[in-house]
């Protein structure tokens, strides 16, 4: 084998591992967007969780401030409700036969037994029993009504203690109403971010495997720009080496326009008047 059709065999080889570079590094570069766009999916899930559940914060937050606000009217009420019942027993002990239980208890009872015995089940005899309980509450509510009747004072401090115990209770059920849903939206929030940590966690896992295939495709580029820079320093390698007609070869050729521009050169510093042809053969060689 001549060293020519060896070096033009070299380049083939070199040519070869480039393209199996090439393939490669285009492989390689292509798996790195697949995890690149699978990334930015699941980041996109994550904002949209995390931005969720700060909306649920928010939420929270403002229901955690309306508990605040209906616990001090629940206070208030409380402490009205507390001071009109202390009115009342003052009353109560100075006016009322003693013994017996209050109005609100009595009532309270009352209420009870009449769901009893609208929701439950109840045989004959259970519910005559029941019936005869609701019977004797209700005279020894109109017997301690008929007392408050006959005492406008008495009967004043009654409707103002039952109206601020009234007042206080609704203010109660408010507060647990409203932390009832301040727990829900705190439970919604908790939910949410532990979703998007774990999506985050899988985000950061195909970020991993798109730095593994970036840093192996640009290692393969590096390869692959190394074999084309081989590839093109042989080919003037082998191009320096062809023959034109004269039967010599560039890098011969070029030796010699070298040497006759060298002569020129001379020819100028020496003050030699030099022709137009002189001239450009100095600009190729970069004299001028």
């Amino acid at each position: 084998m001549t060293e020519f059709a060896e070096l033009d065999k070299n380049r083939e080889d070199l040519q070869k591992k480039a393209n199996v570079a090439r393939a490669q590094r285009d492989k390689l570069n292509e798996e790195a967007r697949r995890w690149a766009n699978r990334r930015d999916e699941e980041n996109a899930k994550v904002r949209e969780l995390v931005n969720t559940a700060n909306e649920h914060r928010k939420k929270r937050d403002e229901y955690n401030e309306a508990v605040q606000r209906h616990k001090k009217t629940r206070d208030e009420a409380m402490a009205e409700s507390d001071a009109a019942k202390e009115a009342l027993e003052t009353l109560k002990r100075e006016r009322m036969p003693k013994g017996g239980r209050p109005v609100h208890a009595i009532r309270r009872d009352i209420e009870r037994l009449e769901f009893e015995q609208m929701t439950k089940v109840l045989t004959p005899a259970k519910e005559r029993g029941l019936i005869e309980k609701l019977q004797a509450l209700m005279s020894e509510l109109k017997q301690k009504e008929d007392v408050y009747k006959a005492d406008p004072e008495l009967k004043e401090a009654l409707d103002k203690f039952e109206a601020a115990r009234e007042r206080a209770e609704k203010a109660h059920q408010k507060v647990s109403e409203t932390a009832e849903k301040a727990q829900a939206e705190h439970e919604q929030m908790v939910k949410l971010f532990g979703q998007s940590d774990r999506i985050r966690k899988e985000a950061d896992q195909l970020q991993e495997k798109f730095v593994g295939a970036k840093v192996e495709a640009d290692r393969v580029h590096k390869e692959y720009i190394e074999l084309v820079n081989r590839i093109h320093e042989l080919e003037k390698t082998i191009s320096d080496q062809r023959v034109d007609s004269t039967g010599k070869s560039i890098a011969e050729r070029r030796e010699v326009a070298q040497d006759r521009a060298d002569d020129i050169f001379e020819r100028f510093k020496r003050g030699e008047k030099l022709s137009t042809e002189d001239l450009m053969t100095l600009q190729k060689a970069g004299l001028l």
